[in-house]
């Protein structure tokens, strides 16, 4: 199983049992588990889960308050499958455990006889796509979040725009929306819908004031026509009602990533609406306006009761002007370091480029290098102008590290000759990736060696054959 149970005893005991299910104490939200791996259980054995009482039922799901967030046990034995959970998210976790250890043969649906106690150690367990420049069909999003249940990744990022595109529906800028490159509102329904039964939360980004060409080229006269948006009040007010838009798209996602990363803050110094902002505001350079502009929009998502999340960007000078409510996604160990950022009272999570992202042939890192060479704590680079390149950058164990990130970049998949390819060789380098990250985030000191591993892989990775569709 990925990721591996933090306790199991397993004996070559068949334990046969009927797909039939039965609860005690939980809410009527463990509905969604339930369908769930009704699904799941469908798509692979061809047989749903149907509620029956506790003494023909399967699969008996009892809640228990005491256990901590996360955790869930398993007792599988006497043809019956005991779940302890304290809610329904816990409840999968321990499915999408199941579903990777039951088999089937002539006799019936079976698992070994098995005892399991289980908790993730981190609280992010993420996947971030880049529809912003190879846009997603509905379908392969949901294909997405199928392969995150099963290993259990609880976060999926989703970089909405970038120079190519803005792919969210709009109200306030009706111009914004991408053609045959965006999702509607009922789109976007579904997709939240289909992720919250499945215990993943969504996190959109609206990247800016970089990586928002279409932006900048589609109202010119509010953000300005440069590289970067400008910083002009103007601007700042559509900003707020842009994202006040995403936070009304998905009002069950209590983060909202803000981008702030590889903006040509220069340009600013060459536009007379941004060199009169600065005057007026007592901003001395392009640096500090740029601090600046991360504070006015993370201070506007704070205010709506939300969470900001940005990129590595700004100087390590300025860090006092941004929030230490805001979360720093730190990527390249470049424009500041993870020790600095945790010494200035931020949180942080860790998407360390090297090995955790993935840009086809560029240079990108197998699972060896992941499940052996990395941790939560630990950030590498191959650029030669990154410290970490010579030496990793490490922090304490205690550190406020929320957890790590697999990130999936669309710069060269979006040559292919139609999306679809582009999207087929993407889906299978995150299946091929995604199992190590979880593995090394739901158990931050795994020391499982490849060939456990390889095998547990090629077992996910034909049920993951299955389950997409």
């Amino acid at each position: 199983m990925i990721p591996a149970p933090k306790k199991i005893n397993t004996t070559e005991n068949k334990v046969y049992f009927p797909l039939t299910h039965h609860t005690v104490g939980f809410e009527q939200t463990v509905k969604d588990v339930l369908r769930t791996m009704s699904d799941y259980c469908d798509r692979v054995f061809g047989h749903t889960l149907k509620s029956a009482s506790e003494e023909n039922a399967g699969f008996i799901c009892e809640c228990d308050n005491t256990l901590k967030n996360g955790q869930y046990t398993v007792s599988a034995k006497e043809n019956k499958i005991r779940i302890t959970a304290k809610d329904e998210t816990a409840l999968g976790y321990a499915f999408a455990t199941l579903l990777q250890a039951i088999n089937k043969d002539e006799n019936g649906i079976y698992v070994n006889e098995t005892e399991i106690n289980d908790m993730p150690d981190s609280d992010w367990r993420g996947l971030m796509l880049d529809i912003g420049r190879l846009f997603m069909p509905v379908k392969h999003l949901c294909n997405m979040i199928d392969i995150c249940w099963l290993y259990k990744i609880n976060r999926l990022q989703l970089h909405l725009n970038d120079d190519p595109s803005y792919t969210l529906p709009s109200d306030a800028f009706p111009l914004l929306p991408t053609e045959n490159r965006h999702y509607s509102k009922e789109d976007i329904l579904y997709i939240r819908s289909y992720a919250k039964q499945r215990g993943v939360m969504l996190v959109p980004e609206i990247d800016m004031p970089g990586h928002s060409r279409w932006i900048t080229k589609t109202y010119p006269e509010i953000f300005g026509s440069g590289s970067a948006m400008c910083a002009e009040e103007k601007t700042f007010k559509a900003l707020e009602k842009l994202i006040d838009e995403v936070i009304s798209l998905f009002p069950d996602s209590p983060y909202i990533h803000l981008g702030g990363d590889e903006a040509d803050v220069n340009a600013w110094s060459r536009c007379d609406g941004c060199i009169a902002y600065m005057k007026e505001h007592g901003i001395e350079n392009t640096q500090e306006m740029y601090a600046h502009y991360l504070k006015r929009i993370t201070d506007h998502v704070l205010s709506k009761g939300r969470t900001p999340i940005i990129w590595e960007g700004i100087k390590r000078d300025y860090n006092h002007m941004i929030s230490k409510d805001v979360i720093f996604a730190e990527f390249e160990s470049l424009y500041q370091l993870a020790p600095e950022l945790i010494e200035d009272g931020f949180t942080v999570i860790n998407c360390s480029w090297k090995p955790l992202y993935i840009v086809p042939r560029s240079r990108m890192w197998s699972q060896e290098e992941i499940v052996k060479g990395w941790d939560i704590y630990r950030w590498q680079h191959w650029f030669e102008k990154s410290p970490a390149s010579k030496k990793d950058i490490e922090v304490e164990k205690t550190s406020p590290v929320l957890g790590g990130q697999l990130c999936c970049w669309m710069d060269v998949f979006s040559n292919h000759p139609s999306s679809e390819e582009g999207w087929r060789e993407a889906t299978e380098l995150i299946v091929e990736r995604l199992p190590a990250l979880a593995e090394k985030t739901w158990n931050i000191e795994s020391e499982i060696s490849m060939d456990v591993f390889n095998v547990k892989y090629e077992r996910a990775k034909n049920i993951i054959k299955k389950i997409i569709r």
